[in-house]
């Protein structure tokens, strides 16, 4: 019975892995990944996009291209297809509708890209995907979200508003302070990456920190919300409150916001050390009084 048993499971490990030599494995590198191009109406820019296959076998690509929109407050594309005439998709002209890779190849693929006259001024998003299939016909497999972002600022009247509409500390489950959230909206017609810092001040108006705000340059869209965490490194633990100053810069004559944060920054764990700290202070020297008031009576015992 136990023979039998073995079998069974030899023969499945087996089926297993002769269907894993089987499955297609995919790995396609694409530069650049984001693309940020400030052009004007009417304009014919010429652009390239580098693509390594990574793989050991021959593949062919088909491009396609999509327009997006912020998706949610973290940054996510939400992609529309290219059924929008308006599109940024529609001015970017591929001149080949696939290509092929050898194994290993690196290649870098030229394309127009045609501004229309009539483009509003702003900001304007598109990106191009690929789709690949092997050299077998048996094996076709679509890769999502494998490409590259394009982001479009058309030239012209710059309308509306960057604000700071919120900004908050993270605190872990300790109680400790993690970060610092910061909500920047764009309320304007073209994308934006905010700068600034966060300068940290202790109870005596003395700076312990200073924290850049979006470092990695993430752009805010047209129309759209997004949340940044800024990590404290170092923390500074104090009894007593702390000061934080958020400040933001927009750019683009936008005007410069801050925003103040009171808080305090006791990880429980610590207030519960000084708690017990204190306690054995108290408890040490409420003994040394209490051996010093022996001493004195005891002395005027012995002199009485």
């Amino acid at each position: 019975m136990t023979k039998k048993i073995w079998r069974i499971f030899f023969l499945m490990l087996l089926v297993f892995f002769t269907f894993l030599l089987k499955l297609p494995v995919e790995a396609l590198m694409i530069s650049p990944a984001v693309k940020q191009l400030y052009v004007k109406p009417g304009d014919q820019v010429v652009e390239i996009v580098t693509v390594a296959n990574e793989e050991d076998r021959k593949i062919t690509l088909f491009p396609v291209v999509e327009n997006f929109k912020p998706k949610d407050t973290h940054g996510t594309p939400e992609f529309l297809g290219d059924t929008d005439p308006e599109g940024a998709a529609r001015w970017i002209q591929l001149p080949f509708k696939n290509v092929e890779l050898a194994p290993k190849e690196r290649k870098d693929f030229l394309f127009k890209i045609n501004i229309p006259k009539w483009a509003r001024p702003g900001g304007h998003y598109a990106a191009l995907f690929w789709k690949i299939e092997t050299n077998k016909q048996s094996d076709v497999v679509s890769v999502s979200r494998v490409g590259s972002l394009f982001l479009f600022g058309v030239a012209g009247a710059m309308t509306g508003e960057m604000k700071m509409s919120d900004a908050s500390v993270v605190k872990n489950k300790n109680g400790g302070v993690e970060g610092f959230s910061v909500s920047i909206e764009n309320k304007s017609n073209i994308h934006i990456a905010p700068k600034g810092r966060i300068e940290i001040y202790n109870f005596f108006g003395k700076r312990v920190a200073d924290i850049p705000l979006n470092v990695e340059e993430k752009n805010v869209l047209a129309q759209s919300k997004r949340i940044f965490f800024e990590k404290w490194g170092k923390s500074y633990n104090s009894w007593w409150k702390l000061h934080a100053r958020v400040k933001s810069e927009f750019g683009f004559n936008f005007s410069a916001e801050e925003k103040d944060l009171v808080f305090y920054n006791l990880p429980r764990f610590a207030g519960i050390k000084i708690l017990i700290a204190l306690i054995i202070i108290i408890f040490a020297a409420r003994k040394i009084y209490q051996r010093k008031r022996l001493k004195k009576e005891h002395g005027l015992i012995l002199g009485s």
